[in-house]
This record gives C-alpha cells, sequence and structure tokens, in this order.
C-alpha cells in the first residue's frame, strides 16, 4: 500500500509517470493492483468528471501483462498472473491534467488475488 499526495507539478516525472517495481512475486499466482485518486468536489460538480485521468499498466521483462486506460472515473484495477518470480514494473501513467490547480492524491495497493 502506498500514497502520493502534494501540488499538482509533484509525484509524476517529466513523463506524467509514476513508476515502481514490486518484488516478490510467486509463478502462477494472480495479483491485482489498483490506484485510486481524489478530485475536489467543486470540480466534480462544475465538470462532471474527475480532474485528472490516470492510467494503469503493469510490465514484467519489457511485456505488457496488465493494462487500465477507462476515462471519467477516479480509479484503475487490473488482475494478472505472474509468468515468472522476477519482479514487475508499476506504470501509473497522468493522460490528462483538466485543472492544474488540482492537488494529487493519489492511493496505490498491490494484492495477492488467490
Amino acid at each position: 500500500w502506498r500514497f502520493w499526495q502534494g501540488e499538482n507539478k509533484s509525484n509524476f516525472n517529466s513523463n506524467n509517470e509514476i513508476v515502481l517495481t514490486e518484488y516478490g512475486l510467486e509463478k502462477g499466482k494472480r495479483y491485482r493492483v489498483a490506484i485510486a485518486w481524489l478530485t475536489s468536489g467543486q470540480y466534480a460538480l462544475n465538470n462532471q468528471q474527475a480532474a485528472q485521468d490516470i492510467d494503469l499498466s503493469v510490465w514484467q521483462n519489457g511485456s505488457l501483462l496488465a493494462k487500465s486506460e477507462s476515462r471519467n472515473n477516479p480509479f484503475e484495477l487490473v488482475e494478472f498472473t505472474a509468468k515468472n518470480w522476477e519482479g514487475v514494473t508499476i506504470k501509473i501513467k497522468r493522460v490528462a491534467n483538466r485543472a492544474s490547480s488540482e492537488k494529487v492524491l493519489l492511493g496505490y495497493a498491490f494484492v495477492k488475488a488467490n
């Protein structure tokens, strides 16, 4: 479990990504990754959507295992089966930032699904 908070331009790198690696996987086991973020109530009321659109992908040895790229909601969720014991790279990519005044408050969970 992790979270990021701060000003709008904080936390994401120059590619608008947060990249991290999870280790200790078991080959053949299923895992679930979820992210969720907050938008101010005033922005949501005025615009009927979240101020930021953030996507989620999981990679192992350069191969895409899972991704979630839904729009207009404040969460993404994926499940995948580990191909081997090696770590997976998690990419959290902000693809839309509709209100540069909105702060970042983003939660993350990585759990074994079975």
